[in-house]
């Protein structure tokens, strides 16, 4: 979901902590951060679970209803994502080599490629759309 915040750009920040919002079971309150990442969560589970791929897309545009996405930042993605686009536009390894690179680098790594190739692919869509 961080992929898209950063491609998307931060929404304005309409809610305080508490509040009550739509999300996809009907209107909550929202104490704090937490109920915002269950339902966050909740929203991923059930796309998940209806077969869709677009699991970031679909927790992105629904959280727009019930939370603010500056809330939804997290620091560790967005470090991944700009290492990511570091290491695309600079031919640049982000390790010495493969056998040096964890696991779980890659893991994130890809996860982060993927996320944005979609995100690039939907745009190329919308512009095609628009333009006919």
């Amino acid at each position: 979901m961080n992929c898209w915040i950063s491609s998307k750009g931060i929404s304005e920040n309409r809610f305080t902590f508490p509040y009550k919002a739509r999300c996809s079971s009907g209107f909550k309150e929202f104490n704090n951060k937490n109920d915002v990442w269950d339902e966050i969560l909740k929203i991923a589970y059930e796309t998940e679970k209806a077969g869709f791929d677009a699991i970031g897309e679909s927790c992105y545009f629904e959280s727009l209803y019930f939370a603010n996405n500056s809330d939804l930042i997290d620091l560790d993605s967005q470090s991944m994502i700009k290492t990511y686009l570091y290491t695309r536009e600079s031919f640049t390894p982000p390790f010495q080599d493969l056998n040096s690179t964890p696991a779980s680098f890659i893991d994130q790594f890809m996860i982060v490629r993927n996320e944005l190739n979609y995100i690039h692919n939907q745009e190329l869509k919308e512009k095609q759309n628009n333009g006919k």
